[in-house]
């Protein structure tokens, strides 16, 4: 079958992975941003298994991505979490309106890695997001305008990851991604971290 995806056919929005050709696996998300030449990447798979010697653990496999280099159709994305760096992971065009994944190393924040290579990125949905950022404060309050007044009882913990819709001064939209649902709210910039 013929390449159908390139290096400038990456959108920002939602993927999804699968490791079986046909096989659904829609718990595994790849979220993208791509923006003046640049991906950025958040990988988030909530209901990662516990490891069979420890099964009161529940395990998580969340990592940002940054584009470091392309080569021809090949982009190659740095992993990060927090302060921890992890391998590298590439993508190429597959067949059927799909990129091929290949994983370089140890991944960071995944006790049980849920990507590897062989997998393939299909595009789900665009998504008008304009970066990715940690949240930085051991709780950080949501609003549901950009305004003190509009506080809810909702809240992100220190390194939850959210996508960033739009930066108005000292406030920033976010989409929070909760096991599958965007919750799409917004916090104070000092509450970020990369926002």
């Amino acid at each position: 079958m013929p390449n159908w995806a390139n290096a400038d056919e990456l959108h920002s929005g939602v993927y999804e992975l699968r490791t079986v050709p046909g096989t659904q696996l829609d718990y595994r998300k790849v979220y993208l941003v791509v923006e003046k030449g640049e991906v950025q990447g958040f990988f988030d798979n909530p209901f990662t298994a516990p490891a069979a010697n420890n099964p009161d653990r529940d395990p998580t496999c969340r990592f940002l991505l940054k584009s470091s280099d392309t080569k021809g159709n090949t982009i190659t994305f740095s992993t990060y979490f927090a302060d921890e760096k992890g391998g590298k992971i590439s993508l190429s065009p597959g067949s059927q309106q799909s990129w091929a994944v290949k994983v370089d190393g140890d991944l960071p924040n995944c006790e049980v890695p849920t990507i590897e290579s062989g997998d393939s990125l299909t595009f789900k949905s665009e998504r008008n997001w304009i970066g990715f950022a940690m949240i930085a404060s051991k709780r950080a309050p949501l609003f549901s305008a950009s305004q003190d007044s509009a506080r809810t009882k909702g809240y992100l913990v220190k390194n939850d990851v959210v996508a960033v819709l739009a930066r108005i001064g000292d406030w920033v939209q976010v989409d929070y991604f909760a096991r599958g649902n965007d919750l799409v709210r917004w916090v104070k910039r000092s509450d970020l971290q990369g926002g």
